[in-house]
């Protein structure tokens, strides 16, 4: 008999390891924080790695990370300067009519202040199995694992990019942070060498069906969508519309639908990194928002994402946004 893919209670897999729980040891602390030495500046970053974030538009060294181990567990300091706006295009204050300069950055509603060391665990990444035959399966994490924009910008000017792939918008798969983010970082530092032996290049499906829901009853009224982009050939990658609609592998087909498995809690490392989390006391507090690869079809600057009650909107979603989460995806071999 076939298995029954769209069960609710989805099998679960541990593979791979990232930086999640926040750690609140304090004689740990102090130990991490003297390992880790000087702190790091925009003209010297010592021994810390700058995050590739946006400010203002530009490129700008504000917000760092060390990985570090201490007896046999690693753990990710992370340390800022600013804040990390909301709008890449932003500086993360809102100035009143009366001149008060109001904060809109999800890190400090995170409770994550500037100037502080935050360290978190590098703890094994959960997954949810979509689907599996005999030597294949499909994962999707089972949490919101960081947050990034899907573009820093409101159009795509990189001259080298466009001669590349010819003429595409921020909203873009093919060419967008967001990929780059799993494919230049997550990949590498969530992955040992023998692990990624074992995850399956897939060939990403961009075209016009992949933004469209995946039963034909919600199709009624979609017109074409002009922001589709060519497919790719990738190791991770964020769902599409049509796939986060598929019944066949337990997604809910309505948009509107409160679907449980698109429910997603960041993590501790993702709120620091500024994703957007329900901090009101109510059934969804705790849950977030994340980005779908599909571009939305009436606008070259927004993306499709997920609400933190797992139905599926269009309004807002702002390719330069940062506090979406990304939920990562991958096909690996089940046999080494």
């Amino acid at each position: 008999m076939a298995e029954n893919f769209a069960t609710k209670k989805k099998k679960t897999f541990l593979f791979g390891t990232y930086p999640q729980r926040r750690e609140f040891d304090e004689d740990l602390i102090r130990r991490l924080n003297e390992k880790a030495g000087a702190l790091p500046t925009e003209k010297n970053a010592e021994n810390w790695t700058p995050y590739p974030f946006y400010y203002k538009d530009l490129l700008k060294r504000y917000c760092w990370h060390i990985d570090l181990t201490e007896g046999d567990r690693k753990y990710r300091g992370v340390y800022f300067t600013e804040w990390r706006p909301i709008l890449t295009c932003d500086d993360g204050y809102l100035t009143t009519r009366n001149g008060n300069r109001l904060n809109l950055t999800a890190q400090n509603d995170n409770g994550y202040d500037k100037k502080t060391i935050y360290w978190f665990r590098y703890d094994p990444i959960k997954w949810f199995v979509l689907f599996h035959g005999d030597e294949l399966a499909l994962l999707l994490s089972s949490r919101i694992l960081s947050s990034n924009d899907y573009f820093h910008a409101k159009k795509q000017d990189d001259v080298e990019v466009l001669m590349q792939c010819g003429p595409i918008d921020a909203n873009s798969y093919c060419a967008c942070d967001l990929r780059d983010f799993l494919l230049s970082h997550f990949y590498k530092e969530a992955f040992t060498e023998e692990e990624r032996k074992r995850i399956v290049k897939a060939d990403v499906v961009n075209d016009e069906q992949s933004t469209f829901p995946s039963d034909r009853k919600y199709r009624v009224g979609c017109k074409k969508n002009p922001y589709a982009c060519v497919n790719t050939e990738d190791s991770l990658f964020a769902l599409s519309l049509e796939e986060v609609t598929d019944k066949f592998v337990g997604f809910e087909a309505d948009l509107a639908s409160e679907d449980p498995l698109r429910q997603k809690m960041p993590t501790d490392y993702a709120q620091a990194m500024g994703a957007k989390t329900i901090l009101d006391d109510c059934v969804f507090k705790g849950y977030g928002l994340w980005w779908l690869r599909s571009p939305e079809k009436d606008s070259e600057v927004k993306a499709r994402f997920v609400m933190p009650d797992g139905s599926i909107q269009k309004d807002n979603g702002l390719v330069y946004r940062t506090d979406f989460g990304v939920v990562p995806a991958l096909w690996i071999k089940l046999k080494q």
